[in-house]
């Protein structure tokens, strides 16, 4: 491997590292946002 090409993939590797960082923040948002419809419906039908 080639000594310049480190820092381009360090690089990649971060921005791929973000993106699915904040794809999973956002799916365990989501399903978090599920969780709290649920339980609001719950409470309406007791």
């Amino acid at each position: 491997m080639d000594r310049d090409n480190i820092p381009f993939l360090l690089e990649a590797a971060v921005v791929l590292a973000t993106f699915v960082h904040q794809s999973h923040s956002l799916s365990m948002f989501m399903g978090m946002n599920s969780l709290a419809v649920y339980l609001q419906l719950q409470v309406v039908w007791v």
